[in-house]
């Protein structure tokens, strides 16, 4: 390992420098061809932000089957901490995802759509470490220690954006960290419109190339001042107004169409509730992507 930070501001500096991709960055041959819809950036980055957090619980929601849980648990095992990572999901999977994921899983008949057994045979080096929750995480709200590393890969509505915030947020220790996996994907715009609208509380730190961005907690906020991120009433223009500070961050092609393109999907959708409500954004006029 090359790197054991423990001072918060200097891992925020040093995300900032991207060391998992490092060439001594170290990755297991299995990231290869482990089951998940990560890419394997984000699996070193999650591997490597793991490792160099601060002490205290680790929260994993939304890990379908266990990409997210295997690198952060890996970190963990490399840092030597006795934390837990907190794994919660629906676990569920139909047929098109079966046969591109896990094709040879044997099927529980009773029970087919539930991927929680395939999820622990592949998790099961990690077992160890792992709590896992199965269930609608509207209904789950955090009651542990306050949280030291956050990642979030199932804010796919507004409703489930807002409750994370409420239920996850408002627990977060001083200078944890968050990875928001879906801030950069056009069926998310909630995520930019969250971000934005609680900066004063949470700084941008770094991002990979695909996806995934880290943000550090400045100050935790209360329950009142976690409202003003309620994706509920966002509008046009707030998406604009967030898309136009984000855009001064990335200075890369990948990212800024990416968030040009999440513009261009709300105002084409503005009243979507959930990520499946949006359509293509190239199928929209150009002049709705425009990348000047």
């Amino acid at each position: 390992m090359l790197w054991r930070l423990g001072d918060s501001p200097k891992l925020w500096q040093t995300a900032r420098e991207m060391p998992w991709n490092s060439w001594w960055a170290d990755e297991p041959n299995w990231f290869r061809s482990y089951p998940t819809m990560l890419t394997r950036e984000e699996m070193r980055m999650l591997s490597w932000v793991a490792e160099n957090a601060d002490p205290g619980p680790i929260v994993d929601l939304g890990c379908f089957l266990g990409g997210s849980t295997v690198s952060l648990a890996l970190g963990l095992r490399r840092s030597g901490r006795a934390d837990k990572i907190y794994s919660y999901d629906m676990f569920h999977a139909g047929e098109n995802l079966r046969k591109r994921y896990f094709p040879n899983f044997p099927i529980n008949n009773a029970r087919p759509d539930d991927c929680l057994p395939a999820f622990r045979h592949f998790t099961s080096e990690f077992s160890d470490y792992l709590v896992v929750t199965q269930g609608d995480i509207l209904k789950e709200e955090w009651s542990g220690e306050e949280i030291s590393l956050l990642f979030v890969d199932l804010s796919k509505s507004r409703s489930i954006n807002d409750h994370i915030l409420s239920s996850f947020f408002t627990k977060l220790k001083p200078k944890s960290l968050i990875i928001q996996q879906d801030f950069l994907f056009f069926k998310d715009p909630w995520l930019m419109h969250s971000m934005y609208k609680l900066r004063k509380n949470f700084e941008f730190i770094s991002y990979c190339q695909e996806h995934s961005v880290i943000f550090g907690t400045k100050s935790v906020p209360s329950k009142r001042e976690i409202q003003a991120g309620y994706s509920q009433q966002m509008s046009v223009s707030d998406i604009k107004q967030a898309a136009e500070y984000f855009l001064k961050l990335f200075p890369h092609a990948r990212q800024r169409e990416m968030l040009r393109a999440t513009v261009a999907s709300f105002e084409a959708s503005p009243n979507a509730q959930k990520e499946w409500d949006f359509g293509n954004p190239m199928n929209l006029p150009y002049r709705m992507v425009d990348r000047n």
